[in-house]
């Protein structure tokens, strides 16, 4: 059986190639999040061209 074709594949953070997925990324950081990821691991797997912390009301 033939490998299907899986566009998501070079999203996954796990992958142990060192590449980066090349499709432009934005992310959004929310205060009550109970956890978020650095900003600096984010980008050593994503294109981020913005990223924001969402104030509180």
């Amino acid at each position: 059986m033939a490998a299907k074709y899986n566009p998501l594949i070079k999203l996954n953070p796990f992958d142990k190639t060192g590449q980066k997925a090349s499709v432009p990324a934005g992310f959004s950081f929310f205060p009550k999040d109970i956890s978020h990821a650095p900003k600096e691991l984010v980008e050593r797997f994503f294109n981020v061209t913005s990223a924001c912390e969402i104030p509180i009301p």
